[in-house]
């Protein structure tokens, strides 16, 4: 997990992600969640440590977050012929 500056235009390393992510989103109380095939994680932005939720209903699957409500919602995709 990075930060970036738009004003500098530097990144910080802030550390290693749990997992091996595909999808990440932040909830209206600006908690930031990810998502991969080993499940979905609450990432802590000061230090990237991720504390598993939930796993995913499939191994390719993508987090979107409603900026109102805080409603999940996960889209996958299955494998062909399935």
């Amino acid at each position: 997990l990075y930060s970036f500056d738009p004003a500098t235009r530097f990144t910080t390393l802030i550390g290693q992600l749990p997992a091996r992510i595909q999808s990440m989103d932040v909830d209206p109380q600006g908690e930031l969640w990810a998502l991969g095939a080993t499940g979905l994680y609450r990432v802590n932005k000061a230090t990237a440590t991720g504390t598993f939720v939930s796993q995913p209903p499939a191994s390719s699957a993508y987090l979107g977050v409603h900026p109102d409500s805080g409603r999940f919602h996960v889209a996958y995709r299955s494998a062909p012929g399935s």
